[in-house]
């Protein structure tokens, strides 16, 4: 079928959301191309939380007192940990560097960050102080920008917001936040989701470790646990935090610092990744609630689908169609697509309309050029509730056809008769969220959600080699 669909969202990409996240919390730095680092360049414009003279110190471990700060608008060119380098005004009219406690910006230093997009509502703006009046407005926050939320005050909520390629901390009434920003979660790294897999060396007729299976846990920075019931978590080079690694059709078992790879011998050797190294993950358990890719994370999300003459349209603008698919088969199999990969096979093999949308035509065509590297097929297209229901319970995912937009269906529950919905553009008209939101079908025969037709997918098993 070669039906278009209108792309109604138009964000973009935000590059500050991984790098921002990781540095305020006092982490190590994320080396990926795709973020931008606050520098003295690229700072963070903010007022501090009071009126009160706070301490400006000259090491960032706070040791030794240089001058006082007053309030006024700053420039943030650093982060360690609970501790920010700012440019300052020293008593002798030059310009310096110093050092402040985090706790003198941050209403909550140390709390939780979510990556947040303005939606499309005009626009909000962004005050300096949690008090709403012009003589406090600090910036507007258009459609598409993006940023985090940081923090919470009374009837106000604390955000870090992106404007080319400056930052700003301000305050915005909690009531707005909520009716006008909207959650997207940066999955960046994270290429097999949690759950239960049976592993084994892609090779066959090798001296080889026998199939198993393992709890599989996503812990961050690229770096997974794997534990088995019976004897404890698999261990590569003494260390139970593997590195795993997809290349081709495999997986591959790394070392923490990516040096060493396991084999199919059960020893380390160096990472050269050849099939003698190789692993098939078959997910088991469907159970666990899986990840949701958003359109807007900011390893792919300025990615371009297509050029025109209005500009590039990337995944963050019109991916939907590419973004569905990548969730309905990482919550099928586990199996990661990488959406820029499958952006560019939709656009070279014209699937993609330039500013109208994602063809339908996709679907058959990346499972028979891609099924048996990813692990799934194609079962054809429905417009029933019926098949698809059976279809789910036998453990098959969907993606649905809605008003302006694709999302991805990854379960249906008997106990309400209710369908797990993954959106990767949550906001606006469609009541989800971006862990996932489970829907009855009435709520999925109308409005924003009505599903015109479900494109079906189901799971086979993963190849073999031959040594």
């Amino acid at each position: 079928m070669n039906k278009k669909r209108k792309i109604s969202t138009l964000y973009q990409a935000a590059f500050i959301i991984g790098l921002t996240i990781l540095m305020l919390l006092g982490t190590a730095k994320v080396r990926a191309a795709s973020f931008t680092e606050i520098t003295d360049s690229a700072c963070l414009h903010a007022y501090p939380l009071s009126k009160k003279a706070f301490p400006i110190y000259s090491d960032h471990e706070m040791t030794s007192v240089a001058g006082k700060g007053t309030y006024k608008e700053y420039k943030i060119v650093k982060f360690f940990g609970n501790t920010m380098q700012l440019v300052y005004k020293a008593e002798d009219g030059t310009r310096k560097k110093g050092y402040a406690s985090a706790s003198c910006f941050l209403q909550q230093p140390s709390g939780k960050r979510e990556g947040m997009y303005v939606g499309p509502s005009g626009g909000i703006d962004i005050y300096k102080v949690p008090k709403n009046s012009s003589s406090q407005r600090f910036i507007h926050a258009a459609q598409a920008d993006c940023g985090l939320k940081v923090g919470e005050k009374g009837q106000w909520t604390q955000v870090m917001i992106q404007k080319k390629r400056q930052y700003y901390l301000g305050w915005i009434p909690t009531s707005r936040f909520k009716s006008s920003m909207f959650h997207f979660a940066v999955r960046t790294g994270q290429i097999l989701a949690d759950g239960r897999y049976t592993l084994c060396p892609a090779l066959v007729g090798t001296d080889t470790l026998k199939k198993t299976t393992y709890d599989v846990k996503y812990i961050g920075t690229g770096l997974y646990t794997l534990k088995n019931v019976k004897k404890g978590y698999l261990q590569v080079d003494n260390s139970r935090q593997v590195c795993i690694q997809k290349k081709g059709d495999f997986y591959y078992l790394l070392t923490d610092s990516r040096k060493l790879a396991l084999n199919a011998k059960g020893e380390t050797t160096e990472a050269a990744l050849d099939q003698t190294q190789a692993w098939n993950f078959q997910k088991k358990s469907t159970r666990t609630v899986t990840v949701v890719y958003s359109q807007y994370d900011p390893e792919y999300g300025k990615t371009v689908y297509k050029d025109g003459n209005i500009g590039p349209r990337t995944i963050s603008t019109s991916g939907c169609g590419v973004m569905a698919l990548v969730n309905a088969i990482y919550a099928l199999n586990g199996s990661y697509i990488p959406p820029e990969r499958l952006a560019r096979f939709s656009a070279a093999r014209g699937h993609y309309f330039y500013n109208a949308g994602t063809a339908d035509t996709l679907y058959p065509d990346v499972a028979e050029k891609w099924g048996k590297k990813y692990r799934f097929k194609y079962d054809g297209l429905t417009g029933s509730f019926a098949e698809l229901q059976k279809h789910l319970r036998k453990g098959g995912t969907a993606v649905a056809l809605v008003p302006g937009h694709y999302l991805a269906i990854a379960k249906y529950r008997s106990s309400d008769g209710k369908y797990l919905i993954l959106d990767s553009a949550v906001g606006g008209r469609r009541p989800t969220s971006i862990n996932g939101e489970w829907m009855s079908m009435g709520q999925l025969q109308s409005g924003a959600l009505f599903c015109q037709h479900f494109h079906l997918f189901s799971a086979v098993k993963a190849s073999k080699h031959r040594s």
